[in-house]
């Protein structure tokens, strides 16, 4: 399927190295809901270190140009529109899907991101990918026993696209001290 995201906003930092980036947070009805939009549960999960499961769709990195002219790098991390939503009434879940987003273009582009960013009044640094993404990347996680069956036949590594859904784990950082 191909994603058509719509502006949300932008986050601009910089990497290890100096470099100016800009990542759009954008949306897209065909990217899954959360498995809950219940800002109270949210933040009672993360008090418990319990993970709230968002799925996110990260782009190809592309270049574009700051205001200045000079080039800038740029990913679009694409997720329900509820998600957005949500986070323009509960600051500490925007803190949150930031946090979540750096992280996911750290792992995909295989950069350190500095987390003294800032939100530029504007809702996309150019113009949005339009990501094609397996259906297969959206499918419903395991249930437990699936997940501790143990197969006979030894599983080849696959050349599929990685699974698109980041679990929030309270393992990564402590966000408690965003939380409203």
């Amino acid at each position: 399927m191909k994603l058509h995201p719509i502006p949300g906003f932008v986050v601009k930092t910089r990497t290890a190295q100096g470099e100016k980036c800009f990542i759009n947070l954008c949306s897209d009805e065909q990217v899954p809901q959360p498995d809950t939009l219940d800002a109270s549960e949210i933040v009672l999960r993360i008090q418990q270190n319990v993970d709230w499961i968002v799925p996110i769709v990260v782009s190809p990195e592309r270049t574009n140009r700051d205001k200045a002219g000079n080039p800038s790098r740029v990913w679009d991390c694409c997720m329900n529109p509820q998600v957005l939503n949500i986070g323009v009434v509960e600051s500490g879940i925007k803190l949150l899907t930031i946090e979540t987003c750096l992280e996911l273009v750290e792992d995909a582009a295989g950069v350190q991101l500095d987390r003294q960013y800032s939100i530029p009044k504007m809702k996309s640094k150019g113009q949005l990918s339009n990501t094609e993404v397996s259906d297969e990347s959206f499918a419903k996680p395991k249930t437990l026993e699936d997940m501790l069956a143990v197969s006979e036949a030894p599983v080849a590594p696959s050349s599929k696209p990685a699974v698109l859904i980041e679990e929030l784990s309270e393992t990564k950082q402590d966000y408690s001290h965003h939380i409203v």
